[in-house]
Parts: C-alpha cells; structure tokens; sequence
C-alpha cells in the first residue's frame, strides 16, 4: 500500500517539475522575480541491516526505543 502510494506521489511530484514550475517559473521571470530552480534527484541508499541497540543517536538504520527497525525504502528518491 505505501508503495502504491509513494509512486503516485512521485508521479504528481515530477507532474509539478515537468509541467507547472515551467509556467510558474516564465511567470516569475516576467514579474523581474527570482525563478524556482528544480532540485537534484538524489537516491536514496537503505542499510543493509541491524545495528546494535545503543551504539549511536537514534540515526536512520538504527532500531528504535520500540525495537522497530528505522530506515528508508531502498525506491525512495530524495530531492535536496
């Protein structure tokens, strides 16, 4: 299910970047403003495993105070 629902949110995300930043982007431009650069594709590297509880700050790939383990999907992009 949040895959299915990941996809549909890239889907419109790349939907707002390919076709309603341009327009708002000439819009920008011709009121003398500042237009909105498209940020970087980045992907995103999941771990490959569990840590040890307690060897560090609650960083992404740890398990958590639940014993969840916390960390990205290895299809995430993220754009910085």
């Amino acid at each position: 299910v949040l895959e299915s629902d990941l996809a549909n949110i890239n889907a419109e995300f790349n939907t707002l970047l390919d076709q309603d930043l341009p327009a708002l982007n000439k819009a920008l431009k011709s009121g003398g403003l500042p237009e909105i650069e498209t940020p970087p594709v980045t992907t995103a590297v999941a771990d490959s495993g569990l840590r040890p509880a307690g060897s560090g700050g609650g960083e992404i790939g740890e398990v958590g105070e639940a014993g969840i383990y916390q960390s990205l999907p290895t299809s995430m992009v993220v754009y910085h």
